[in-house]
């Protein structure tokens, strides 16, 4: 008499929205759409009347997410994994289009089963899972958020983050096994405003500092206004532009780590958060600074907008785009200050912020360069043979604002402006071993982020600051 039959496995029904995948495919979709046809952006609202499911399936229509690139569970794909490897059933639950899920469970198990939800209730996964099944045991794996129902007629139920108790049935939790942690996304919101990135807008203060009128203490305060509205406005771009750049930085190596990349902020917090810094940008310019000022701010915004959808995949144009937008801090500066830029920093300002910006596209086509990876990813425009053509125009642009700067030296205006002229000449030596060094690094892969940013870390970067401030106090006085 043989051995009798093993007894086939429960099927396990797994969430696929922020259980699998660390994102909700339908704010993927929104987003890609959007990057894709700026122009839905009008056609979505109207879409929405018609309800989610109407506006899934019309994305599902006109996007195709890259289910590769997404931020997967790892602990919820080896749950997945080892059940179909003991004959378990798989089906995953959604409430999106089911075109949106399949590009994912295709990526995952090509024998799984997709169940698309009614609705987006607490009892609906729950009344899904019987629709299907009827009867019968079967194990679950879900976000936590409205589980408890599951829960209580699941043989084995998997979640993420802490296991909440179930007050119908608090015994229950015995069989409940947290897979993988869910951390708070407080502080990897606060990683995507990118603080440490206001220091570009110091810019703001350098026509006022430029011009020898320091003692208006009521500039300064205008000023300050100005540096905190410009600072949310940016961190509202960059929120916007990661929200924009998902496929491409989650292929980028070191960008996939950003927090909507990596799905440790959700999508709508992102919105949420980028539209009221952009509210509160513009409500300190008008009350704290200047309706100019204001306009300035507006300005910027449409150029970061055309950059994102469009520039910054346009070799060439996109450094000079990159450029103007540091320029732009120091023309809303002279605004917010009242204060006339002079064309000798203007003309330093481009060829320098022209310099920094082929330098920041450098960087990052030597990333790709060094793990052997198509420069294509990057979404920039750029072929691997450009990274020398962008070495050698980036380190002549800013040998070119060193030679404005020696130009400049040279005016009637320095004359009038400085007791000390001849000391000023030393500002040529120490920008000539800036900019020389910096690219040094740069070619020998030591600079692996914005080079403001990298400089704002970098000791001999502050020395060479403080030898500037040295030298134009000393031939000022």
């Amino acid at each position: 008499m043989g051995a009798p039959a093993a007894a086939k496995p429960a099927p396990l029904f797994v969430e696929l929205d922020r259980t699998v995948v660390q994102t909700d495919l339908f704010w993927e979709a929104v987003v890609q759409c959007v990057q894709q046809r700026p122009l839905a952006v009008l056609l979505l609202p109207i879409w929405a009347l018609r309800g989610r499911r109407f506006l899934s399936r019309r994305l599902a229509d006109w996007v195709s997410l890259d289910a590769g690139a997404l931020p997967y569970r790892e602990a919820v794909v080896r749950v997945v994994a080892k059940a179909h490897a003991d004959g378990a059933q798989i089906v995953f639950l959604t409430a999106q289009d089911p075109r949106l899920a399949q590009a994912v469970t295709h990526q995952l198990n090509r024998d799984s089963t997709v169940l698309v939800l009614d609705t987006s209730g607490p009892q609906e996964p729950l009344a899904a899972i019987r629709r299907y099944l009827d009867a019968g045991e079967f194990d679950y794996v879900g976000d936590a958020r409205h589980d408890a129902p599951v829960w209580r007629e699941a043989r084995t139920a998997y979640t993420i983050g802490p296991v909440k108790p179930d007050p119908h049935d608090p015994g229950r939790l015995s069989t409940v096994e947290s897979v993988a942690p869910n951390p708070s996304g407080l502080r990897a919101l606060i990683k995507a405003l990118r603080i440490h990135h206001w220091v570009k807008n110091l810019l703001l203060f350098l026509p006022f500092l430029m011009a020898h009128e320091i003692g208006r203490l009521d500039t300064w305060l205008t000023l300050s206004a100005a540096f905190i509205s410009f600072s949310l406005l940016a961190s509202s771009v960059y929120i916007t532009n990661d929200l924009l750049d998902l496929s491409a930085d989650r292929r980028h190596p070191s960008k996939r780590h950003r927090p909507f990349a990596a799905g440790a902020v959700e999508i709508p917090v992102g919105i949420g958060f980028a539209g009221g810094l952009l509210i509160a940008s513009f409500v300190i310019a008008g009350l704290l600074v200047s309706v100019p000022f204001a306009a300035m701010l507006a300005l910027y915004v449409l150029l970061t907008t055309a950059y994102s959808f469009y520039f910054k995949r346009v070799p060439i144009l996109d450094v000079l785009v990159l450029a103007g937008l540091y320029t732009h801090r120091v023309l809303a500066g002279g605004v917010a200050s009242a204060t006339t830029v002079s064309p000798w920093l203007l003309s330093f300002a481009t060829y320098f912020f022209l310099s920094l910006a082929m330098l920041k596209r450098y960087t990052e086509l030597r990333q790709f360069e060094e793990r052997d990876t198509d420069p294509a990813r990057l979404n920039r425009g750029y072929i691997g043979g450009d990274i020398r053509m962008l070495r050698s125009l980036g380190a002549a642009s800013g040998y070119l604002s060193v030679l404005v700067l020696g130009l400049y030296l040279h005016s009637d205006k320095v004359m009038l402006l400085y007791s000390r002229p001849g000391a000023l000449w030393l500002l040529t030596p120490l920008l000539l071993y800036w900019v020389t060094r910096i690219w040094f690094l740069a070619h020998r892969g030591k600079v692996d982020d914005d080079p403001i940013v990298f400089a704002a870390r970098d000791w001999p970067s502050y020395l060479v600051g403080a030898l500037a401030v040295v030298i134009i106090a000393f031939g000022a006085l």
